[in-house]
């Protein structure tokens, strides 16, 4: 089977990681994966792309177009009447309202099927007929490792306390300035350690040299980085957003606190 990926990308003109990371699972079981990468950014960005993306299913006859986030989703059903499939990854809770009734347009009329990340997406979004598939983890990328070998390999001290915090700060909806001001209150006694646009296969090594996975999102679906970070059995807390209660509830060393 040949499946067209469409999507936005990263400075580079790659894939998102998540994108990829759907794409190579696909990829190991034999499936033909192809991407388009939209062009431009913004609302204009993705309607100059519909006729690139005309053309680009034309040349490559995909079997099925799968489209990651909204916008995405709504230029490849306006491009082809091959089966669509879109995956809503979670921002589009915190669209605005026409953004949300386009989408549930869309979903009646032109999409073929939806996936969202959380029973609550499908209800926040009034998508009755989703599909709930969170991403899944790579257990074989991701897995505990000795955190002095981890930290070595990376060039860290080995004797610091380190919490990672693995998102862009500019991204406003991962909120980094509740992270900057909580770690400050430590009053150096650990670090804050940045960490973005990194290799997939380098996320592995983060994890493991931290004592702390933190994630202050104001919202999310499905966070990538909490699985990942239970893959590879580290201490994790995080606000209460998506599914992240429900993955973490009750396991050792591994808490939900407050937007505070």
């Amino acid at each position: 089977m040949k499946i067209l990926f469409v999507s936005a990308g990263k400075k580079d003109g790659k894939p998102g990681n998540v994108v990829l990371n759907q794409a190579d699972a696909l990829i190991k079981h034999g499936t033909h994966v192809i991407f388009f990468i939209t062009k431009g950014s913004g609302v204009f960005g993705y309607l100059k792309s519909i006729l690139p993306l005309i053309q680009e299913i034309k040349r490559q006859n995909p079997e099925v177009v799968h489209a990651h986030y909204s916008l995405s989703g709504f230029i490849a059903g306006i491009a082809t009447r091959k089966p669509v499939v879109v995956s809503l990854m979670g921002s589009e809770m915190s669209s605005p309202i026409v953004i949300k009734w386009i989408i549930r347009f869309f979903y009646s009329f032109l999409w073929d099927k939806v996936i969202v990340k959380t029973p609550e997406m499908r209800t926040r979004l009034k998508l009755a007929g989703a599909e709930v598939i969170p991403n899944g983890v790579d257990i074989e990328r991701f897995h505990p490792m000795d955190k002095i070998l981890a930290r070595e390999s990376l060039g860290y001290s080995i004797d610091e306390k380190k919490i990672l915090f693995l998102a862009d700060p500019k991204r406003s909806e991962k909120n980094y300035s509740l992270a900057k001001k909580s770690v400050d209150l430590l009053n150096g006694q650990a670090k804050l350690n940045v960490i973005y646009n990194i290799p997939p296969d380098m996320v592995c090594w983060h994890i493991n040299s931290s004592d702390v996975v933190l994630l202050t999102s104001f919202w999310e679906g499905s966070p990538n980085i909490i699985k990942e970070a239970m893959a590879c059995n580290a201490k994790i807390v995080s606000t209460d957003v998506g599914d992240v209660k429900q993955n973490i509830l009750d396991l050792q060393g591994c808490y939900i606190a407050s937007f505070e």
